[in-house]
Formats: C-alpha cells, sequence, structure tokens
C-alpha cells in the first residue's frame, strides 16, 4: 500500500475528542494496526533512532499477528507495517511534533495519522478498531474554564484553554456622579443604587450569553462580596450550575495574575469533582444502586448496554477476548459466551470498553 492514499494528517496538533471519536468509529476487517512513537527531538535527535524505535514496534505487530493464526491479518498487517514505514521515511517535521500516532488498516486502504504536540510512549497494537487510550489519557489535560470578574460598574470575562487565554469583551458602566444629575439630594443614593443594580443585571446577562457559547465549561467568578453575591442571584439557573469558586483578585488585575490563581481554583474543583465521583461510585457499589465495580460484573454491564459512565484506574490493563460476530468482550476464552463464535484475542479488554 502507498502510504500517500487514503492518509489524513494534521500539523501538530493537541487532543480532542471529536479526533478521539472520529478514530473509535472506525472498524477494520480483518484488524487494525495502531502505533505511537516517540519523535521528541529531545530524546531521538536524530531521524534514525525513531526508525529503530519504529522497527521493533513493526516486529511487535508482526509477531502479534503470526499469533492469531489467520492469515488475512497477517497480510494486512505486512502492508499496514509498510504504509508507516514508508510515511516515517518521508520525515517528520519535528518542530512543534513531539509524538505521532499511526492507524492502518491495509486490507481495506485505510490509513491515518495524528501527529502530536504533547509526548507519546512507545506502542503498537492490532485489534478492530484504532488504539486510542493514549490520547483519551491526553484529554484528562486541563480542562478550558471561563473567569468571570465584577465589581458595581465593570464585568471582565476571560477564557481560558490550556495556556491561551482570551479575552472577552468586557462591560463598563461608568458611575454617575451626583454633580451630573438632577436628582434631589435626599435621593441620590437610592438612585446610585439602581445604577448599580442596572448594571449588575446587564453583568449577569452578558455572563449568561458567554456561559453558553461553544459549550459549557466551568466558571470562576470574583469581585467584591455584594456584587458577586447580586450577580449570582441574577443569572440563569444553568449559569449557576456551572460555578466552580471564587478568586480574590481585583478586576483590573493583570491577565497572569487573574489566570493563575483561577487556574488553582479550577484545578481544584475538578480534582474535588473526581473525588466525589469515586466515592459515589463507592457508595452505589456497597448498597447496590445501580453500579457495579470489578472488571467482569462491568463488562457484563458494557455487554448489556448498560453503562452510562465508566470510571477507570489510570493505568489498568487487561488482556481478554471480543467476538468478531456480536461485539461480546470479555477475559481470556476461547469461544464468546453470547453465541459461541471464536474469540478474537485482545491485548487490552479496558480499551476496548473506553471505545464503547
Amino acid at each position: 500500500m502507498d502510504a500517500s492514499t487514503a492518509r489524513t494528517t494534521w500539523p501538530a496538533t493537541a487532543v480532542s475528542l471529536p479526533k478521539v471519536r472520529r478514530l473509535c468509529g472506525h472498524r477494520g476487517d480483518p484488524c487494525t494496526s495502531s502505533v505511537y512513537l516517540d519523535v521528541d527531538g529531545a530524546h531521538r535527535p536524530v531521524a534514525a533512532t525513531y526508525l529503530q524505535a519504529f522497527g521493533r514496534l513493526a516486529d511487535e505487530l508482526s509477531r502479534r499477528a503470526r499469533a492469531t493464526g489467520d492469515e488475512r491479518t497477517v497480510r494486512s498487517v505486512e502492508g499496514d507495517v509498510d504504509a508507516m514505514r514508508t510515511w516515517l521515511e518521508q520525515g517528520v517535521d519535528r518542530s512543534d511534533t513531539c509524538g505521532v500516532a499511526l492507524f492502518s488498516c491495509a486490507a481495506e486502504a485505510y490509513f491515518d495519522v495524528l501527529q502530536l504536540d504533547v509526548p507519546v510512549h512507545d506502542e503498537a497494537a492490532i485489534a478492530t478498531s484504532p488504539r486510542v487510550r493514549q490520547l483519551v489519557e491526553r484529554l484528562d489535560e486541563p480542562a478550558p474554564f471561563l473567569v468571570a470578574l465584577v465589581d458595581h460598574a465593570h464585568l471582565r470575562l476571560l477564557r481560558v484553554h490550556d495556556h491561551h487565554v482570551e479575552e472577552l469583551p468586557s462591560l463598563v458602566s461608568p458611575p454617575e456622579r451626583a454633580v451630573d444629575t438632577s436628582t434631589e439630594i435626599g435621593s441620590w443614593e437610592r438612585h446610585r443604587a439602581e445604577a448599580v443594580r442596572t448594571h449588575l443585571r446587564r453583568a449577569a446577562h452578558a455572563l449568561d450569553d458567554a456561559a453558553g457559547r461553544r459549550g459549557a465549561v466551568p466558571i470562576v467568578v470574583g469581585g467584591p462580596d455584594d456584587a458577586v453575591a447580586e450577580i449570582q442571584r441574577l443569572l440563569h439557573p444553568t449559569t449557576t450550575s456551572l460555578i466552580v469558586g471564587r478568586v480574590r483578585v481585583r478586576v483590573t488585575a493583570a491577565a497572569p495574575e487573574v489566570v493563575a490563581a483561577a487556574r488553582a481554583v479550577a484545578e481544584h474543583a475538578a480534582h474535588r469533582h473526581e473525588t466525589d465521583l469515586v466515592e459515589e461510585l463507592r457508595q452505589r457499589v456497597t448498597g447496590n444502586h445501580g453500579a457495579v465495580a470489578g472488571i467482569l460484573p462491568t463488562l457484563d454491564a458494557l455487554a448489556q448496554r448498560r453503562v452510562a459512565l465508566l470510571v477507570v484506574q489510570h493505568g489498568f490493563t487487561i488482556g481478554g477476548g471480543r467476538c468478531p460476530a456480536c461485539g461480546h468482550v470479555g477475559l481470556d476464552v476461547p469461544r464468546c459466551p453470547a453465541c459461541g463464535a471464536r474469540n478474537v484475542l485482545v491485548d487490552d479488554v479496558v480499551e476496548v470498553a473506553v471505545e464503547e
């Protein structure tokens, strides 16, 4: 197979959920070969070093293909190795690429590559679908969040994603002075209080609008206590539910100071959410309230399509088998317990579960 055909590549980029979902949607017949290769110049200064590493991974793919005893799989994997080697020998622009992920099914003329701006560890696998676990693990990197700083006359919004900070249009309501109005002296304070309420209503509307754009993200708020309390009262309940914490910074503080303080709050909230999720899972398993734990009960639930949320310990792997006829996934048994077909061995049933 010519590696220049049926291939898709991107410039070095971060891992995104749409890309992972697209890869999970592919089903190779008889199999899909997956290779992750570290091409970081800090680890492998010349191309020959990562090509040698690929040679070892190619040998591993061939060994696994022969172990299946299926001639179609052996021939397809041979084509996969040729396609991957041809692509790599064309050269990788490593100015902003740390790792590459290559996926191929020569029998179906399928070839796909991701050039990544994050490190990967060398890995080779064959299965029905592309191996995506390393990509999924990269999705655990800091999620984007929104910062809203409000006081009696200003609203400042910053959207933070990884190291990129976008300052959204701000809202400024210049305070009126007593000398600028014809308000009677006795009612000035009431007039000023109404101006502040008007500003906060406008600020709440602007924050609702910002929170509804580009998908829901956690929100960190900051500002004087009374202003923060009032804007939270005025926000739509959906927006309020996204608020994860508070920062003590001035509305006019420099962006790096704001982002550093808000990031600490957002990361603490994310960690707290994970901890709460695991604790809830433990309680529901103990009380037999719609949750299971352990590899076999979890695989049974997946087979019955009863899984709404899957929680996996980082780094956990276990081998098993997948039925090519009905898709049942289980531990290493020769035949599918559901339909009796001969199982195809898979290196990691957790990988298959993640794909599901």
